[in-house]
């Protein structure tokens, strides 16, 4: 036969008399059971509802802010002192703060009844019942007792209340402000059309692209507005606003520019001396040039000169070139190169799509040929470096002088701005070919802005697409915020909704925890009579062991059993426990007469 344990309503150490505790009225007037208005049923189940409502919101809020790219905020700050992203940041952590901080008090409320509960639920021992403080407890320490005596309820709420931590951080990870390509519809102003400039001839606009060909060889520049590569679109306006960083996207025309360079297929280079060094070309097409110069002048020289033989333009303004550079090498040798260039023009429909920021070209599509009636198309395009001069006066012909020199002096000064000096780009069959035509091209296409193109005021549609700032949910923190908020619900509410049918067995009139409270439950339970004062936890512990604790059902007192180790059977436990039953209802019994 097992060992088994049995309880008596008395003990040889102490007794108690909860027999003389009148028995309380039961009537909503005279006797109301304590129960928080936050731990009630309703209150929970509102509490759940409400955050698994939120969790579902979240979730529809991101699909609604992926599908419209986002949600519009003002450009400017509403309020100076503050920015957007604080306000994006701290508002959601404010709203979610109340959450956290009332499933702690719930969690706390639930540490603090389970004393109790387990008094009406079994007869514990008193490390699991008088002893237990979970208050006092942090809460990996409340896991960890919670689950050594198996109190799933204190595990789990405890648990809650540690994922409810999380929900301030997520909450201020939602939103982000992020820069967004928004595109809407208007018109702009086309101010250039296709037409020849009239004072082409004072060669003012080909000096001024001959120097922001040198220029951003120097200071390495990008393309000037409304040019990249070889285009160059007719200019348009902008919306006149500094806040604006995107681009516009028209249909306008534009005018491509090739130079057409190659190398010679003959080169020569004779060095006699006295000034009469001489350098021929000829290139593949049949175009040939000659130069003549002084080697002893200076070890780095350069220049361009119109090529024969292979065109029929009409004047030297339109005819193939030839680029020249020459130097001496580090063992003084000398030596030269040439390229021959073959500028052409096509003008074409484009849609172009240009930086607000800049007016850079960023993307030109070519749409179809230009066809419209004008000046430009049919005839020869001007090479931009050579020009007939002997009809003009002296301040033309210093700028033509000007302009072919900064053009192939650009080019040389770019080849000595190589890795490895200009001696790579001598000893490169291609490598003043490449040079030649990234400048050449620059310099013909700035020139094309004023060359090809006359005022002119024209509306047309446009689509500008600018960089605004967009408040956008991050994916990450809205899942994870979401599932916890869920977690915490469901968890939440079946854990209160089983300790709300625990808690109907206690007969609490008066919030636990407080000594006045505490008094009242064991004033006649007896085993109070065993301590004293001054008695430490240790003492404590060992005087109420051997004790099993358990709630009066009549009165809510808590009373004390000793726990005795004999080998009756079943039975005899059952005949004592009936006993001590029999013996409590004849007490009442006789209370009531």
């Amino acid at each position: 036969m097992e060992s088994e344990r049995r309880r008596t309503p008395t003990s040889a150490h102490f007794r108690d008399s909860v027999h003389l505790i009148p028995t309380p009225v039961v009537e909503p007037h005279l006797y109301k059971r304590y129960d928080p208005l936050i731990l009630r049923g309703w209150a929970i189940a509102s509490i759940a509802c409400f955050m698994m409502a939120l969790a579902i919101a979240l979730e529809a809020a991101l699909a609604v802010s992926n599908h419209k790219q986002g949600f519009s905020v003002p450009q400017e700050h509403i309020f100076s002192l503050i920015s957007t992203q604080f306000l994006t940041t701290f508002f959601p952590i404010i709203f979610f703060a109340p959450l956290a901080l009332l499933w702690k008090n719930l969690d706390q409320l639930l540490r603090q009844y389970q004393p109790y509960v387990a008094l009406a639920t079994k007869h514990p021992s008193a490390e699991e019942s008088l002893l237990l403080d979970y208050l006092v407890l942090n809460k990996f320490a409340s896991l960890r007792r919670s689950f050594y005596h198996k109190h799933w309820l204190v595990f789990i709420s405890t648990s809650t209340a540690l994922a409810a931590i999380l929900l301030q951080p997520l909450a201020g990870s939602v939103f982000a402000i992020k820069q967004t390509p928004y595109t809407e519809s208007g018109n702009v102003t086309n101010t250039q059309s296709v037409g020849l400039a009239p004072d082409t001839n004072q060669l003012i606009v080909f000096l001024a692209a001959a120097g922001y060909a040198g220029a951003s060889v120097f200071d390495r520049l990008e393309d000037p507005p409304f040019v990249t590569g070889g285009w160059t679109a007719a200019e348009f306006t902008f919306p006149n606003d500094p806040l604006l960083n995107g681009s516009m996207t028209v249909s306008t025309v534009a005018i491509d520019t090739k130079v057409n360079c190659v190398v010679p297929s003959t080169f020569d280079l004779k060095i006699p001396g006295a000034g009469t060094d001489i350098i021929q070309s000829t290139s593949a097409q049949g175009c040939s040039g000659t130069v003549t110069f002084d080697s002893s002048s200076s070890e780095q020289q350069y220049g361009v000169v119109p090529a024969t033989n292979c065109s029929s333009a009409t004047s030297l303004n339109f005819s193939p070139v030839m680029f020249w550079f020459f130097h001496i090498n580090a063992q003084g040798k000398p030596e030269a190169k040439s390229v021959f260039c073959q500028p052409t023009i096509g003008m074409f429909n484009i849609q172009a799509i240009a930086n607000l920021n800049n007016g850079s070209l960023a993307n030109v599509t070519v749409l179809s040929r230009y066809t419209q009636p004008n000046n430009v198309t049919g005839t020869q395009p001007y090479n931009g470096v050579v020009f007939d001069t002997s009809s003009s006066d002296g301040f033309v012909q210093a700028r033509a002088t000007a302009i072919g020199s900064e053009v192939a002096g650009a080019i040389l000064r770019s080849a000595t701005q190589q890795p490895n000096g200009p001696q790579a780009t001598f000893d490169d069959l291609n490598g003043f070919l490449n040079i030649t035509n990234s400048v050449y091209t620059r310099h013909l296409a700035f020139s094309a802005k004023s060359v090809y193109y006359v005022p002119a005021n024209q509306t047309l549609p446009a689509q500008m697409t600018s960089l605004v700032p967009m408040i956008w949910l991050q994916p990450l923190a809205v899942h994870a915020l979401a599932l916890i908020l869920l977690l915490i619900a469901l968890a939440g509410l079946c854990v209160h909704i089983s300790h709300g049918r625990v808690r109907r067995k206690l007969l609490l009139t008066s919030a636990p925890g407080s000594i006045a409270a505490t008094v009242a439950l064991t004033s006649r339970s007896g085993f109070g009579e065993l301590l004293h004062p001054y008695d430490d936890e240790v003492t404590i512990r060992r005087k109420l062991c051997g004790l099993r604790f358990y709630l009066d059902e009549r009165t809510g007192a808590i009373l004390a059993d000793d726990v005795e180790d004999d080998n009756d059977d079943t039975e005899t436990l059952l005949l004592d426990h009936k006993r001590y039953n029999s013996f409590r209802s004849s007490i009442m019994t006789y209370e009531t007469k």
